[in-house]
């Protein structure tokens, strides 16, 4: 006797299939490519009990179905392990740049709250007002100045 072939994508066709049946009929069971992963194994449960009434011949894809999910769980878990650390740096750089701000907000070491810097642009600004040389050298010209007359 042949074995009816039979597609199945839920445990309620498997019984639906089973109960129509008679005693000691055979069936081939296949596995419907959309079906979940969960219903995949919980009907290969159901197919393959001891003495069952079947045979589940989509076992290649049953395992591409249980490789693709420890695949996603490997990389989900992956990812959890990368947020967390990132997490964790965002924190530590929250915490530094607040510590910046309080240091700028209180005028910075040794600076007063209301300094405002100003960029000058061209000759240098400050003057020194110790001039000795300088002066020296404008009474020099001064002098040489007076003798031409």
């Amino acid at each position: 006797m042949a074995a009816k072939a039979h597609k199945i994508g839920s445990t309620c066709e498997v019984r639906r299939i089973v109960k129509d049946a008679e005693t000691y009929e055979e069936h081939e069971f296949h596995l419907h490519e959309e079906t979940a992963l969960n219903d995949a194994r919980q009907l290969w449960r159901i197919v393959n009990n001891t003495g069952g009434h079947g045979v589940f011949l989509d076992v290649d894809l049953l395992a591409g179905k249980d490789e693709a999910f420890h695949f996603v769980q490997q990389n989900l878990e992956e990812l959890r392990r990368l947020v967390v650390g990132s997490d964790k740096r965002i924190g530590e750089l929250v915490a530094v740049v607040d510590r910046l701000e309080a240091v700028l907000g209180a005028g910075a070491p040794g600076l007063p709250s209301s300094y405002d810097p100003k960029a000058y642009h061209g000759a240098n600004p400050y003057m020194d007002v110790d001039q000795h040389d300088v002066l020296t050298e404008m009474r020099n010209l001064w002098r040489g100045s007076q003798s031409w007359r």
